[in-house]
């Protein structure tokens, strides 16, 4: 399965924006939302791969709502399976500041993951902690998703937030951090860059 993933997509310019845009939909079969990805954003990619399946958790940044509204499958908290694969989500980021916007404790987000159900694909905002986090708070990763990987080791977790392209191993678990847009081939683990993000 190849799979476009978008995150974190703050700070586009404005060529690399149309350049994505032109993307071959032939190169992917299902989207995946990572959150953080504002409203006029969001219209135009669902509006654009129209044809394919689109599936997301909301970010820090996102509204509750935001992903409904324009069609896309909310699968916080949920499964779903799709080509032979079950998938699950883990919205929002670590509570650093008073707002309403998908924030969790380390304790409320232990026990959305304890609840989750066991799948091969986890699609997070945040990272498992100590994996891709760093030492602010606003960027601190949750313990819950961790523990996730230890005890139920899905191929694959997802995540954004952290602001970095990178890849690790927990266990037998692909961790991949996304900032801007990829194509991931699941039986290749390929990584190819299609929309960059402005640090």
């Amino acid at each position: 399965m190849k799979i476009l993933i978008l995150s974190d997509l703050q700070g586009i310019e404005y060529r690399e924006w149309m350049r994505f845009m032109q993307l071959d939909t032939s190169l992917f079969d299902v989207v995946f939302f990572l959150g953080d990805i504002d409203h006029m954003e969001l219209s135009a990619i669902v509006t654009k791969f129209s044809s394919k399946q689109q599936v997301g958790i909301l970010g820090n940044h996102d509204y509750y709502g935001d992903l409904e509204a324009y069609g896309i499958t909310n699968v916080h908290g949920r499964s779903i399976s799709f080509m032979d694969q079950t998938i699950v989500g883990l919205e929002g980021s670590i509570k650093y500041k008073k707002e309403r916007a998908p924030m969790f404790t380390q304790e409320e987000a232990l026990k959305i993951c304890e609840e989750l159900p066991e799948a091969n694909m986890v699609i997070a905002h945040n990272s498992p902690k100590g994996i891709h986090d760093k030492e602010d708070i606003a960027h601190e990763g949750f313990i819950g998703l961790g523990r996730y990987i230890s005890e139920k080791r899905p191929t694959f977790v997802f995540h954004g937030h952290q602001h970095v392209n990178k890849v690790s191993r927990l266990h037998d678990t692909w961790v991949i951090s996304v900032y801007g847009g990829i194509i991931f081939d699941t039986k290749t683990r390929d990584i190819q860059h299609v929309l960059k993000v402005l640090d």
